[in-house]
């Protein structure tokens, strides 16, 4: 078993741990900086990130006083970025790998020594140092690293296929830290039904969550069918509302949650019925041709089928009552949610350490002197748009400064 010194290691090697390293690194050079990563590369989620363009930040987050702190370092590493829709910052490329590469030169022309393909298997404190105990994934070969200060960076359950798995909270309650249950959240939903013609099918429309028939939130963006269910970033936005404890009886909970999913919100339902009643009357129109030119015709089979018509029949044929049944399903066609895609689909984690443990200053510990935490770890969450990847920066670069 080999035994090494470093000033400060860093478990992880995502946006937070290589934010965190670097701008130690920019404030002391001097210092010894260490890298323990899971993964064989710095950086794997990152990739994936905003579809691969590195959704990197939002302008809403440009209005915190740690703004300028967050601009700042990516300027330092070379990375040019601009705004698109919606607030969301991007690397000027729209390249995540242009991302992952600038910071891998920052942390080489910084000495930072990075050891990759490592599992952290304890960390724990002892008088006035941290050792950590990791094992080379290809030899499975164990040893030590001792250090004065110690960065907890890696991440929550969100996306084990990059190397996040949880451990973390498992160090972080050993040490004492309090972890906050985690849920998978900014996932697609499983509803009930058959979607064997609806997958693949994207509709703009306004998504309210229900919960006992009582609105818990509402989203507007475009709506994705899928196999099982509904996606699309609203609907991602929406999932980080559903959060049941690990214990409780999950299938019972989740049963009292459903989605309305209006496709005219710009319109009353009174005046979809009356442009509707009208519609019924165009020359050799069938009930399957009403909704011709409003929406994709998969999607109007199924609102027709909920309204409880005869698809070959004249249109003529349909009732008033008919009719405001078809409006109503276009204003407010209802989807039993039956669950949540899992951690693997899931973009993002709520849960974590407990953020009242936590300085918010130096991202320090109150618990243990000389540990900190930074990115996805903590009990902090926020919606698509780079608002978690915003995060993860601006805790890293509070954290690195603080520990030199």
């Amino acid at each position: 078993m080999e035994k090494n010194t470093t000033d400060i290691c860093i478990i992880g090697c995502g946006a937070s741990g290589m934010a965190a390293a670097i701008s130690a690194a920019q404030k002391s050079p001097s210092k010894d900086i260490c890298i323990i990563e899971k993964k064989e590369i710095p950086g794997k989620k990152l990739y994936a990130t905003g579809n691969g363009r590195c959704n990197i930040s939002n302008r809403e987050c440009m209005d915190s006083m740690d703004s300028d702190d967050v601009m700042s370092f990516f300027g330092s590493v070379g990375i040019s970025l601009r705004e698109e829709e919606e607030g969301r910052i991007y690397p000027l490329s729209g390249q995540a790998a242009d991302v992952v590469l600038a910071l891998e030169k920052a942390m080489e022309v910084n000495n930072i020594n990075i050891i990759v393909n490592s599992t952290v298997t304890d960390a724990k404190k002892e008088k006035d140092h941290f050792i950590i105990t990791y094992k080379d994934k290809k030899t499975k070969k164990e040893n030590i690293l001792i250090s004065k200060k110690l960065l907890i960076a890696c991440g929550g359950k969100a996306g084990p296929q990059y190397g996040t798995s949880g451990d973390g909270y498992t160090m972080a309650k050993k040490m004492g830290h309090t972890i906050s249950a985690a849920f998978p959240i900014l996932t697609p939903l499983e509803c009930e039904g058959d979607f064997t013609l609806l997958a693949g099918v994207r509709t703009p429309a306004k998504a309210t969550l229900m919960r006992k028939n009582k609105e818990v939130a509402q989203e507007t963006g475009r709506i994705q069918f899928t196999d099982d269910g509904i996606s699309g970033i609203c609907i991602f936005d929406l999932s980080r509302h559903i959060r049941i404890e690990e214990n409780a009886p999950w299938k019972k909970i989740m049963a009292e949650y459903s989605v309305l999913l209006d496709f005219f919100p710009e319109k009353r339902e009174e005046e979809l019925i009356n442009e509707l009643l009208k519609r019924k009357e165009i020359k050799g129109f069938k009930t399957e041709d009403l909704l011709i030119s409003y929406l994709n015709r998969s999607l109007a089979a199924e609102i027709l089928k909920k309204a409880g018509t005869e698809m070959t029949k004249p249109a003529s044929k349909l009732t008033e009552k008919e009719i405001k049944e078809v409006a109503a399903s276009m204003k407010a066609l209802c989807f039993r949610i039956k669950g949540k895609k899992g951690w693997k689909s899931a973009q993002g984690t709520a849960g974590g350490i407990k953020i009242e443990e936590i300085d918010d200053n130096t991202m320090g510990s109150k618990i243990i002197k000389g540990l900190y935490f930074a990115g996805e770890i903590l009990d902090h969450d926020g919606p698509c748009g780079g608002y978690n990847l915003h995060n993860a920066w601006k805790t890293g670069i509070k954290a690195g400064k603080a520990m030199v």
